[in-house]
């Protein structure tokens, strides 16, 4: 979020970097040690596997969204003078019922513990590996189960062999890949999907 000037702000001049972010951010939990990957809490969950089973809430959630973008655009073309909170999906991968063991399918680096940029305290549960074409995965674990599974993306595609065991990874679970910014809903086996980790969407 850009804020112009300092002191006082009028928030008709308040610009949005995004056109939606979540509304459930996850707890703090041990302090930090520096070690942790840093995301930014806006983006928290931007780019993420949804179980099967919400795919009506998704669409309704985007539908939302696409109207931030017909309605809320800043005129300069960047940015956006109003945002859509998401607020329905509370937990995206408890049908799922995801093992934590589960994600050793996937060509992983180490484990790293998980804060926000600014915080003092690591997210609870929270976990990030790099693939190996320097995408990171991340999410949350309770009970040794995943909570929640997202990604922060390079600036380039994801490497074909990460996209192939992503996408099997998804067909096996039932997974949508939901790129909340772009307006896309990929399913395993189609094209927005492979477009999606392409970062052609």
């Amino acid at each position: 979020m850009n804020l112009p000037g300092s002191g006082t702000v009028d928030p008709k001049g308040v610009l949005f970097l995004f056109p939606s972010i979540n509304d459930a951010l996850p707890r703090d939990g041990e302090p930090v040690d520096g070690s942790e990957f840093v995301l930014a809490e806006d983006d928290w969950g931007q780019l993420e596997f949804v179980h099967f089973s919400h795919g009506k809430v998704v669409w309704d959630e985007l539908r939302a969204i696409c109207r931030i973008y017909d309605e809320h655009s800043h005129s300069a073309g960047f940015g956006f003078n109003n945002l859509y909170v998401r607020n329905r999906l509370i937990e995206p991968l408890a049908v799922a019922k995801l093992a934590a063991d589960s994600l050793a399918t996937l060509d992983l680096g180490p484990m790293r513990s998980l804060s926000f940029d600014g915080h003092e305290a690591r997210i609870e549960g929270g976990f990030a590996h790099s693939l190996s074409s320097n995408w990171t995965v991340y999410g949350m674990l309770t009970n040794r189960h995943v909570e929640t599974l997202a990604f922060q993306p390079a600036l380039g595609a994801l490497g074909a062999a990460d996209a192939v065991a992503l996408e099997e990874f998804a067909r096996k679970h039932e997974l949508l890949l939901v790129d909340w910014c772009c307006l896309a809903v990929g399913k395993p086996g189609d094209d927005v999907f492979r477009e999606i980790v392409a970062r052609t969407v």
